[in-house]
């Protein structure tokens, strides 16, 4: 398997040379986008304000851009970009334990492609003033699937690169009705089950808010989603958040005087916090967690993450987790980052994420 081959976006992958692709002449492609416009948009690979996509080389037809409507009954209300990376039909991942999906291939009209919707899902969420496009994501997404014959989903938050919204630095809540819409439209468009959902750095509170939140349904019967990873997560304790330890003297003078400061500009959105998003971020309790036992949960996170450091962090989860909680399971990467380095590591989280789920 093969991770430090890239392509920028708009290249092909008829060679394996990175950075070189099939020609195409900006005719035939002004062509392409025309034919496409009023028929189904597709969300672009790059972001204007983001780094550039440096995407795994896939066959073309296995990736697929595609927004996803929050509120099907409402296009009004916004939309979520997606991308997609789909196994073919074929045999039934082991690691599947659907029993409602079926093994009938399935159209999905968002996106205009066909699935095999007895193969899982596994969502990948990405962190703050981040996307579904970072680099170690998008090549984690693709490097699980193979091994574990699963499609992969990852998406934009609302408010971050090409989903509809304004940004919010806080916005929990709305992350929440996000990521549900996402596992919504899975079970009911795709008819996939979702083998696991996966967050990275500030999506873990999302993440595991579904998580702890499915306790009840589970006992009433309903089958929920089995597995959930934490990658880099925060251990939010209330009343901890202190906004000046990342922002500098003028900052927290413009924030106490105006209620709001802007911390960058990212193409066409204004990226800033507000005094609302300190109290939100200073009302979250991570404590929750300790509740989480019917769902196996897996906890990665770098040595050397000076942004979210081990020791306040993932001992934190394994402590209230419980550690003889057969169910949760923690995995330390050696000389990582809070990023993994990029590709630095990344057959190691392939190898621990695949174990976790076969």
């Amino acid at each position: 398997m093969r991770f430090f081959k890239w392509k920028r976006s708009g290249e092909t992958t008829g060679t394996d040379t990175p950075g070189v692709g099939s020609s195409t002449s900006s005719d035939e492609k002004k062509k392409d986008k025309k034919s496409e416009r009023g028929i189904l948009e597709r969300p672009p690979k790059d972001c204007e304000g983001y780094p550039p996509a440096l995407l795994p080389s896939v066959p073309d037809d296995t990736e697929i851009d595609f927004y996803v409507p929050i509120d099907s009954s409402n296009p009004n209300n916004g939309r979520l970009a997606c991308t997609l990376i789909k196994r073919p039909c074929g045999s039934t991942s082991s690691s599947s334990s659907s029993s409602t999906s079926s093994s009938t291939p399935t159209h999905v009209k968002e996106g205009n492609f066909t699935i095999d919707s007895s193969k899982p899902v596994v969502v990948l969420c990405h962190g703050s003033f981040s996307w579904r496009n970072q680099m170690f994501l998008a090549h984690l997404a693709y490097g699980i699937s193979e091994p574990l014959d699963c499609h992969t989903l990852r998406f934009d938050f609302r408010g971050n690169a090409s989903s509809s919204g304004e940004f919010l630095f806080g916005g929990n809540a709305r992350e929440l009705e996000d990521l549900r819409c996402i596992i919504r439209f899975i079970r009911q468009t795709m008819l996939c089950d979702v083998l696991c959902v996966l967050g990275h750095s500030k999506a873990v509170y999302t993440v595991l808010k579904v998580a702890a939140a499915q306790e009840e349904t589970q006992r009433d019967g309903v089958p929920g989603i089995p597995c959930f990873i934490n990658m880099s997560g925060r251990y939010a304790v209330p009343h901890n958040f202190d906004p000046s330890r990342s922002m500098t003297p003028d900052q927290m003078k413009t924030l106490r005087e105006t209620g709001r400061v802007v911390l960058m500009t990212r193409g066409h959105r204004t990226n800033e916090i507000t005094t609302a998003d300190v109290e939100e971020r200073n009302r979250q309790d991570s404590s929750f967690v300790g509740g989480i036992r019917s769902s196996r949960v897996l906890t990665i996170h770098g040595e050397k993450d000076a942004t979210i450091g081990v020791a306040d962090n993932a001992r934190k989860y394994e402590e209230v987790m419980g550690k003889d909680n057969q169910n949760h399971t923690l995995r330390i990467v050696k000389g990582a980052d809070h990023n993994y380095n990029g590709l630095r590591h990344m057959k190691e989280l392939v190898s621990i994420v695949t174990e976790f789920l076969s």
